[in-house]
């Protein structure tokens, strides 16, 4: 059975409901005020957003992320870091994108905001496929669409993500 973090209602856990709360708060925040406010206001609204689909898996599933680890759920964001600023130094040498306001902070301020608000990311993407995974639609696929799990495969796509890597940072 599934850890708990909390009580649930109608089968969505406590958890899922403060989520709906940051994402919501956070959200109009986002659009509603003038001035810098994203360095502050954009990590809560996409923890909220983690947390409403990690609710939903867990209603779902009845297990989720969180709930089958919540310090693997954690590590995630920590990743998700290390991952973004990994796409950062790409961006360093592509300059595919740049940040308005920047010139408010320090590089040091901007590093830690940054990472605050990369860290979301990871979570983000694996929560919101393991609940799309977990939909009827995935489940029914037929054989022929589904990408077998074998070494090989994997195998294969390493290579290739490396080699994509390599051709991008070549441009």
């Amino acid at each position: 059975m599934a850890a708990h973090l909390g009580k649930t209602t109608w089968n969505f856990p406590t958890h899922g409901w403060i989520g709906l709360i940051f994402a919501l708060v956070f959200w109009w925040v986002n659009w509603s005020l003038d001035g810098l406010r994203t360095h502050w206001a954009f990590t809560p609204m996409w923890v909220g957003y983690c947390l409403v689909i990690d609710g939903l898996v867990f209603r779902k599933k009845g297990t989720s992320l969180l709930t089958r680890s919540w310090r693997a759920y954690l590590g995630l964001f920590g990743v998700s870091v290390v991952s973004w600023w990994l796409f950062e130094l790409l961006n360093w040498r592509l300059q595919n994108w740049s940040y308005d306001g920047v010139e408010f902070f320090s590089h040091l301020e901007f590093a830690i905001l940054a990472s605050f608000s990369f860290s979301s990311v990871t979570p983000a993407v694996f929560g919101t496929a393991e609940l799309v995974g977990s939909s009827g639609w995935i489940q029914n696929l037929k054989p022929s669409w589904r990408v077998k799990t074998s070494q090989p495969t994997v195998i294969s796509f390493f290579i290739l993500g490396w080699m994509m890597l390599v051709l991008l940072s070549a441009l």
